[in-house]
């Protein structure tokens, strides 16, 4: 097993602050079942040049010691883990002449570049960072892209970048729900999907949600090509916030899947009857929801109860539309 993205450089980014913790991750890690990890310090931050609060922008002798050094010392520790070199790059201004003078590297001296872009790009900003990559016959891999504020209000835009050439490379925490916000969760779970665990085997997605956190790895995630008809909403109190509250809709056949996030709890999946705005009322009704400083309980129970019937709306209007 190899994980392709760990701050694991003690005391370069914002990832281990010091070589202890760096090998209490490596032995985490190994345990889990990884056997490679891919060292990926943040790279091409954007007003950084050389070395400034603990970044070093580009790849350097410095970079190449910590290392080695770290490598040694989990030799030393008989942790029964590889190590290669990588970076996460910030995908802003010209890349093309850096990765040609080798300031920015890819995942172990492959065609695949690790990189990120800001959280706030618009859809066509990151098309355009996508396209760039097959014109220098490189791959890359997109980190984490279920975090960018357009994919949260557009899913559907994880097909086209993978469509694109993109590998996407998405946090463990994402999917398990470790943040109550997460979109991604909220859209998943609405469809049929399941995770492969590399010890746990396939499970569905809603009893994966429910287990205690543990260091098993998310090997993939599998959503099934069955056609439906879906819908996803959420209520922001700015565009760049989290959600107040999220709702993912999926209609597949006869059977109508809510899930609903952000209330301020994990994402939790419900069933309805069908699309009325009656179902959507009582089905509302069964959202436990909490107040913390973005919103009150009662102004998500309220908010649980517009967008179901919106998205309700949306898929009716889909059907329509197909008729």
């Amino acid at each position: 097993m190899t994980d392709l993205h760990v701050h694991i450089l003690p005391g370069v980014d914002d990832g281990s602050p010091n070589l202890s913790t760096s090998l209490e991750m490596a032995e985490m890690a190994a345990q889990s079942g990884v056997r490679i990890l891919a060292v990926t310090p943040h790279a091409n931050q954007t007003g950084i040049e050389g070395v400034e609060d603990g970044y070093v922008n580009y790849d350097s002798e410095q970079l190449l010691e910590l290392f080695y050094r770290l490598e040694q010392e989990i030799r030393k520790e008989h942790i029964p883990i590889s190590l290669v070199r990588g970076m996460e790059i910030m995908s802003i201004g010209p890349l093309e002449k850096k990765i040609r003078e080798r300031k920015l590297i890819p995942l172990h001296e492959s065609r695949y570049y690790l990189i990120e872009v800001p959280f706030d790009m618009a859809p066509d900003g990151i098309r355009k960072r996508l396209l760039e990559f097959p014109a220098m016959g490189k791959i890359p891999v997109l980190a984490h892209p279920e975090r960018y504020f357009c994919v949260q209000d557009s899913p559907e835009l994880l097909y086209e970048f993978r469509e694109m050439g993109a590998v996407l490379q998405m946090n463990k925490g994402s999917v398990f729900g470790r943040f109550g916000f997460s979109d991604v969760l909220t859209v998943l779970l609405s469809l049929h999907t399941s995770v492969e665990l590399y010890k746990g085997g396939i499970v569905p997605l809603e009893e994966f949600a429910q287990m205690k956190r543990d260091n098993d790895i998310l090997v993939n995630v599998r959503i099934a090509k069955t056609p439906g008809h879906f819908a996803y909403l959420t209520h922001r109190n700015t565009k760049t916030d989290f959600p107040v509250l999220a709702v993912s809709a999926s209609k597949i056949g006869e059977e109508i899947r809510v899930a609903v996030g952000a209330r301020p709890m994990k994402a939790e999946l419900f069933g309805a009857g069908d699309l009325s705005e009656e179902s959507a009322k009582k089905l509302a009704a069964q959202v436990k929801t909490d107040s913390n400083m973005r919103a009150s309980a009662k102004f998500r129970s309220h908010l649980a109860e517009v967008l179901i019937t919106r998205c309700f709306d949306k898929i009716k209007d889909v059907e329509k539309e197909e008729k």
